[in-house]
């Protein structure tokens, strides 16, 4: 932590790190490279902290390890579908209260109706999606205005 003088007033420079652990940090999972990219690009530009997995098989080592505030989820993923994802984050104490996004190309109606109740998913985004909508509905479950 560097302190400076500014015009009579104590000002802090916290560096990037601090700077960043003030920022809300999403976890993307995707098994798709340009839509990690993307959603990393459009994430990042917006404040966000992102973190990213093409496969499902990380997502609970890469949650405990990181702390994200949000999972963005996408259901068919390589070696671990979204279903046994959900399964682990849900049964693990330090992950189950983390909020998710379900992001994919299936059919929504009956995943919607299961999983809302069996998982408690906050939100299901149907691709190819909105990235004004996906950015609404992240600061709304976040709670940014």
């Amino acid at each position: 932590m560097v302190w400076y003088i500014l015009k009579g007033y104590f000002v802090i420079d916290f560096g990037e790190d601090m700077v960043t652990s003030f920022k809300k940090r999403i976890l993307v999972v995707d098994d798709e490279p340009d839509i990690v990219e993307f959603l990393t690009q459009l994430l990042d530009m917006n404040g966000f902290d992102v973190i990213g997995t093409l496969d499902g098989a990380d997502v609970l080592d890469l949650t405990i390890e990181h702390s994200p505030d949000l999972i963005i989820l996408d259901m068919m993923l390589p070696n671990k579908d979204g279903w046994a994802v959900q399964d682990d984050l849900k049964a693990n104490e330090a992950t189950a209260g983390i909020p998710i996004i379900v992001l994919t190309a299936k059919d929504l109606t009956i995943t919607k109706m299961i999983n809302k109740e069996v998982y408690g998913v906050s939100e299901f985004i149907a691709k190819p999606f909105n990235p004004n909508f996906l950015l609404e509905k992240i600061r709304e479950i976040l709670g940014i205005s």
